[in-house]
């Protein structure tokens, strides 16, 4: 049975929304514009974004009957208001919802940056098929308004789109021309923008010397522009290189210097992912208390907030510190989250970059016959996506299984793959670990 009080609050609320359904459409609109003059009067001005939501809903059904653009004004103003506070505080599903009503609200030349925001907040939550969709919708704006810059936008999401998918050659494709597009109007900052994302897509694919060039070139770039945001984002993206490329504590100093930047220039919670690579750092150099406790605070804001690609990439980092001290059961654990969190995103790269990972710790484990499953699963994603760079470091990690099952020849022709593929990269110490793997199956002699 409820109590007194719960059943007064029940009929408290049925007898209400009953009165109000007897009110006239304009009475109800003239109700609801007095309760936000009301309520806007009554609040202090820095707590109005907290309560913009409410406001924008005020707005809405005030102008459901009242002619005139006023409360269609306020809403657009509220709900903008109402998509920030909401990204601030990691709500990307409300921010999305609030964005979307903007996009309803606005003139066609207003929609551009709404939809290509919403798509970001999409692609951060594992959303792709929205995503694509709002790029081409971006896309289609741009084309019909004859708007060059608009259009290197859309081409540029669409590019990373299709790179989270490890789609490569259609990611630097459309990259390409969303610089051409910006050089045609000059603008240079969105240029080093979608530079930044084709030096990404280069260090993804294992092109390190070519990466590296050009993100030094593009820092030097970014900061002559005094453009503090996007030099944090080249900083960030020469950070990641240096850890793949073994420079753990110059990959910190510049993952430091892109987060400081980032948390006076950048939008909310930009910080978190080079906050990510500094642990990644620390996790390199050893320092796994401070790693840890940076990662556990990065996975529970991650959490929150719905962002599957950054909390996937925290429990891989978590697990190789686990590793790193010899709790190989625990970063397992970490490895089959991190796979379940890739598979609800749905990026065919992340999902692969995942399974790759726990298949090798399931390898180094024994636990062979999942490991097998694994990694020939993600060797046929990469083979599939033109990925050559995580082709060949499948290639060594099925020689190292094949090893340990004694199979011997298969392991020599996995090994062979490993070195060709990374020969031809021109990434060494890969190749000669591979090279390694392959004198130990085939009993050839150590050379020097």
């Amino acid at each position: 049975m409820p109590s007194a009080e719960q059943l007064y609050m029940f009929r408290h609320a049925v007898v209400r929304d009953a009165a109000y359904s007897l009110f006239p459409p304009s009475t109800r609109s003239e109700l609801h514009r007095l309760a936000l003059e009301a309520t806007v009067a009554a609040l202090p001005t820095e707590v109005i974004p907290a309560h913009a939501a409410d406001l924008a809903d005020h707005a809405r059904l005030a102008a459901e009957g009242s002619p005139g653009d006023a409360m269609v004004e306020a809403e657009r103003r509220y709900r903008a208001q109402a998509a920030e506070y909401s990204m601030s505080h990691d709500l990307l599903e409300e921010a999305l919802s609030h964005l979307g009503r903007q996009v309803e609200l606005s003139p066609e030349q207003d929609q551009p940056t709404l939809l290509l925001r919403m798509g970001s907040y999409a692609l951060a939550m594992g959303r792709i098929e929205r995503c694509i969709e709002l790029s081409r919708r971006t896309e289609d704006i741009a084309l019909r308004r004859n708007d060059s810059a608009m259009l290197g936008m859309a081409r540029r999401a669409l590019g990373v789109t299709n790179a989270s998918l490890g789609k490569r050659a259609e990611a630097f494709a459309l990259l390409e021309d969303s610089i051409r597009l910006f050089r045609e109007v000059g603008d240079m900052r969105q240029v080093a923008r979608s530079m930044n994302g084709k030096a990404r897509l280069l260090v993804d694919a294992g092109h390190h010397a070519e990466a590296r060039a050009l993100l030094q070139d593009l820092v030097r770039t970014t900061e002559d522009l005094n453009d503090p945001f996007q030099h944090a984002l080249s900083l960030e993206s020469l950070a990641e290189l240096q850890v793949r490329t073994g420079e753990p504590r110059a990959a910190y100093d510049n993952y430091r210097k892109s987060s400081e930047l980032m948390a006076g220039h950048g939008p909310p919670r930009s910080v978190d992912l080079p906050r990510s690579g500094m642990a990644h750092a620390l996790v390199q150099m050893g320092r796994l208390d401070e790693a840890e406790e940076m990662l556990n605070k990065l996975i529970a804001h991650c959490r929150q907030s719905g962002r599957l690609v950054e909390l996937t990439s925290c429990l891989e980092m978590l697990a190789e510190s686990r590793d790193r001290r010899g709790d190989h059961d625990g970063a397992v654990t970490l490895g089959r989250e991190a796979v379940s969190t890739a598979v609800r995103h749905g990026s065919d790269r992340l999902i692969s970059m995942a399974r790759y990972n726990l298949g090798l710790r399931l390898v180094r484990c024994g636990v062979l016959e999942e490991a097998e499953q694994l990694l020939t699963a993600a060797l046929a994603a990469r083979t599939a996506s033109g990925d050559s760079h995580g082709q060949g470091a499948a290639h060594n990690a099925l020689g190292l299984l094949r090893e340990k099952q004694d199979r011997k020849q298969e392991a020599a022709v996995h090994y062979q793959h490993s070195v060709d593929i990374h020969q031809q990269l021109g990434i060494e110490d890969r190749a000669a670990e591979a090279r390694a793997g392959l004198r130990r199956v085939t009993d050839a002699p150590n050379p020097g």
